[in-house]
């Protein structure tokens, strides 16, 4: 299953080099990341049209079920 991580570079919370290293091991499927410049850790709140404009090509690119 592909799978997209949005991560925002201001997250306070978690730090993508060292909460998400080897994060692809995890997932059964191809992982892409998108990093959101001035984003913290509620990406989807804090910059909606960012994670739309990766979440859409992403979703649209699935094969059909």
């Amino acid at each position: 299953m592909p799978s997209l991580v949005i991560v925002g570079d201001d997250d306070g919370a978690l730090r993508f080099d060292v909460d998400f290293a080897g994060m692809e091991r995890a997932y059964a499927g191809p992982v892409q990341t998108v990093h959101v410049p001035g984003a913290g850790h509620f990406v989807p709140a804090e910059k909606p049209e960012a994670v739309l404009a990766c979440l859409i090509p992403f979703l649209r690119g699935l094969p059909d079920w």
